[in-house]
């Protein structure tokens, strides 16, 4: 992306993208046969302080903790086993943004209900969808782009880059 160099077409065998698009079975034998399908999908540019980077998946933004604020930015309904942002669509022109800071006892219930994406609707979680999005951030809040921590910064904000990632699954 830095160099404007085209980017290859990407094999999804396994992930949080590879789950959103409905976890198929096969492998790469799969890839290279008449089932696979080939699809675009959204990238998203994140600008952090003077830094720039990219996700596909997802980016959370949180203490170390998991106290007080936790922002989760979602191109995908899926990071791991959590069902964070049922809604989330790869390739929609948008982000599901996920905020919360919940008190510990619901923290727990909702640590439990995340898997099958009934954490939500609840009166202490937002969840809005951008294309483009920016905040400022705690000094405390780390940030990881598709499960990488990348550090901490004063200040992020992103857009959605509509179709610039091909992937084949």
């Amino acid at each position: 992306m830095r160099t404007d160099t085209p980017l290859p077409v990407f094999g999804l065998l396994n992930g949080d993208l590879w789950r959103a698009v409905g976890a198929p079975i096969g492998g790469l034998n799969r890839l290279r046969s008449e089932q696979a399908q080939t699809v675009t999908i959204d990238l998203v540019e994140v600008g952090m302080d003077e830094q720039t980077s990219w996700f596909c998946s997802h980016m959370f933004i949180r203490n170390r903790l998991w106290l007080g604020k936790t922002i989760a930015v979602m191109n995908s309904e899926w990071m791991g086993q959590w069902r964070v942002a049922p809604r989330a669509h790869p390739n929609d022109g948008k982000v599901d943004i996920v905020e919360g800071a919940l008190p510990l006892g619901q923290r727990l219930i909702a640590r439990k209900r995340i898997r099958t994406g009934d954490h939500i609707p609840h009166p202490r979680i937002k969840v809005s969808q951008k294309s483009a999005w920016s905040a400022k951030l705690d000094p405390l809040d780390n940030v990881y782009l598709d499960g990488q921590k990348v550090g901490r910064f004063k200040a992020i904000k992103l857009k959605v880059l509509p179709d610039a990632l091909t992937v084949v699954f």
